[in-house]
């Protein structure tokens, strides 16, 4: 027998807000180490492997898809970190 719960959610009504982090605050410690790697002063893959691979996660739990090519996927997220950390929406 299967017993089905009542939707304790009602249809229409959001219950779980998610509040989702800029990448300046996920990375307000690190954000000169992101600075300078956005300006090719540092490879961030290889000088802070740790803080890539946060930087990885991050933007792949957001959406961004990833092709598995170093370089290509290197460059994706730095575009992306340009994108986030010295442009603004008015």
């Amino acid at each position: 027998m299967v017993r089905l719960l009542p939707d304790s959610f009602p249809s229409g009504i959001n219950h779980h807000k998610v509040k989702t982090m800029t990448t300046e605050q996920k990375f307000s410690s690190v954000m000169d180490i992101l600075e300078d790697a956005v300006n090719r002063q540092i490879v961030l893959d290889i000088q802070y492997p740790l803080i890539y691979n946060q930087v990885v996660r991050f933007y792949e739990d957001r959406g961004v898809q990833l092709y598995g090519d170093v370089d290509e996927d290197y460059e994706i997220l730095l575009s992306k970190l340009e994108t986030d950390l010295f442009y603004y929406e008015t």
